[in-house]
């Protein structure tokens, strides 16, 4: 089977794809990166964390060539669900799973990325969920990110809210009970891992271990990651924005202030 592991950026993606593959591994299935180096994926899984950069029906066709050889795998993309993965879907070889947090905390951790690349330079580069040129570091206000939030991010977690069969996951939930939310996703993937298991995956995976870890918090993408920050970030004149351009978005993710 595949799993897609999907998410809005700035929402713990590369951190709940890596759990997601220890849960794999520990229920007896291959580590992904390794389907990759055997296959010579690279040029579609790439980054450590096996990103799909395209969903589009020729990558999901080869993956599906991978799930044929009895491989059941995860890989990450924070692109919204195609046709014909609905398609797989439905029919039970592929299941998908969607991370987001709460959009002003996304706007926050953005500004900070985009900020330090100006510093460090990293001024080119091109991004789909981001637009040509510059990356992060073309976003220097707040009312610019929310654009690129409503225009960007908002029309992908509508089209993964809106298709059946996914399980939809808060950041803030993860980050308040990871080994609780660890058990709802096994039980989602129907993997056979004890509460032991689950315990010392959660464990390996605590934030506050892995910061300490400058090599494993890099290919997380792990930045702050505080739950609420925007409120000590933001001026109220921003907050008010907020609220007036996607008050309503954040009601239906369910965040309230």
């Amino acid at each position: 089977m595949i799993i897609l592991s999907a998410g809005m950026q700035k929402s713990g993606t590369g951190w709940y794809w890596n759990m997601t593959n220890e849960l794999l591994m520990a229920a007896g299935h291959p580590d992904a990166r390794e389907i990759r180096e055997k296959y010579q994926l690279h040029s579609l899984l790439t980054t450590k964390n096996c990103n799909v950069r395209r969903l589009d029906d020729q990558a999901i066709i080869e993956l599906d060539r991978i799930r044929q050889q009895g491989h059941t795998f995860v890989v990450k993309t924070h692109r919204r669900p195609s046709k014909l993965v609905r398609k797989l879907m439905a029919e039970g070889r592929i299941r998908a799973t969607y991370i987001y947090r709460d959009l002003r905390d996304v706007i926050v951790s953005a500004l900070e990325r985009g900020r330090v690349m100006r510093e460090t330079g990293q001024l080119h580069g091109r991004h789909f969920y981001i637009g040509p040129q510059k990356s992060f570091a073309k976003y220097h206000t707040v009312r610019g990110a929310i654009l690129w939030a409503r225009f960007r991010l908002l029309p992908v977690w509508k089209a993964w809210a809106n298709c059946d069969g996914v399980l939809m996951t808060r950041y803030e939930d993860l980050h308040a009970d990871t080994q609780g939310q660890l058990r709802r996703l096994a039980d989602y993937l129907d993997l056979d891992v004890s509460e032991k298991q689950i315990e010392t995956i959660a464990a390996a995976y605590d934030r506050s271990r892995i910061k300490a870890d400058i090599s494993r918090a890099g290919h997380l993408h792990l930045n702050k990651g505080v739950t609420g920050r925007f409120k000590d970030v933001f001026s109220e004149e921003q907050q008010e924005l907020c609220r007036r351009r996607l008050g309503r978005y954040l009601q239906m993710m369910g965040y309230r202030d």
